[in-house]
């Protein structure tokens, strides 16, 4: 494994680094620049597209959405135009496919400008 790669790993947990490896990294999602752990607003994105405005987190079970602080900095970041989605370790790590279909759907719709409804 190649020393970046070893840093990839160390910085993110299991279900990042494979959702980076697989779908986001250099431009494999529909060509689009994806960054990893990008800071905005006080928290840290795990992932972001800063062209479509599109947030990816992925979350352990033990909190997925369920801090106050979370919710309010999820409602901040939509107020500003940006799309969030949210997923937990456990749905990419055990079905890696369907979370990638929903990714490239989202950057897909976005990519045509059609209004996506909140989860």
């Amino acid at each position: 494994m190649k020393n970046t790669e070893q840093q990839m790993v160390s910085a993110g947990n299991e279900a990042e680094v494979l959702l980076w490896f697989s779908a986001l990294r250099a431009g494999k999602m529909a060509g689009y620049q994806f960054m990893r752990h990008y800071p905005l607003d006080g928290n840290i994105a795990d992932f972001i597209c800063k062209d479509l405005s599109l947030i990816i987190k992925i979350d352990d079970d033990t909190h997925y959405l369920s801090l106050p602080y979370e919710q309010a900095a999820r409602e901040n970041l939509e107020e500003q135009g940006y799309v969030l989605l949210n997923f937990s370790e456990e749905e990419v790590l055990e079905r890696l496919n369907d979370v990638v279909e929903e990714i490239s759907f989202t950057v897909e719709s976005l990519n045509k400008n059609i209004k996506l409804l909140p989860n």
